[in-house]
């Protein structure tokens, strides 16, 4: 009988914090993983399944479950023989991914959010013209520009002659690129 007055007394309170519908997070999304001395940037890929969800982030698989305040990422199966595989607890906040956990016997944390909207106005051509160059790739330098399947870019040729250098380099005329659609990988 007290069973029945305790959920008589919730079904009036309505859904407790914690306890709501837990949020949907299938799809793509655009990770990092702050590892010592690194930070890795890959995308998980997050598929329903029965109850939960399975995911993939590279060479990782996880087994997704929720906790009611965010999610468990199980990797049962190492990618690298002889380690850990590892778990990851996620929390929601908002359209991004947090949380922190042990990859490979090393403590992680992560984020992500959610890939950028593809434009509703359709396949635009950018004409850029480089005045720096790098050979730095990551995920905290903000992009020059941001490309979608079907964008055409008309742009010059890196090489030693299009940005200003210190040693003397014997430079031909400007060749320019000839444009390419973007598609999709």
């Amino acid at each position: 009988m007290r069973a029945i007055r305790i959920a008589g007394v919730l079904c009036l309170l309505g859904p407790l914090p914690g306890l709501a519908a837990t949020t949907d997070i299938a799809g793509w999304w655009e990770m990092s993983a702050d590892l010592p001395n690194l930070r890795q940037e890959n995308r998980l890929i997050v598929e329903a399944a029965g109850e939960g969800y399975t995911g993939q982030w590279g060479r990782f698989r996880f087994e997704i479950t929720s906790t009611g305040n965010g999610f468990e990422l199980r990797c049962p199966r190492s990618p690298v023989p002889d380690w850990p595989c590892g778990s990851i607890t996620l929390r929601v906040k908002g359209d991004r991914l947090e949380g922190d956990g042990t990859l490979l016997g090393v403590k992680t944390k992560v984020s992500g959010k959610r890939p950028a909207k593809r434009r509703a106005a359709g396949p635009r051509t950018f004409t850029y013209e480089p005045d720096r160059h790098s050979m730095h790739f990551s995920g905290n330098v903000p992009p020059v520009l941001t490309l979608q399947p079907g964008d055409t870019v008309r742009t010059l040729k890196a090489s030693p002659c299009t940005f200003p250098c210190t040693s003397a380099v014997r430079c031909s005329s400007s060749e320019t690129v000839t444009p390419r659609k973007v598609t999709a990988s």
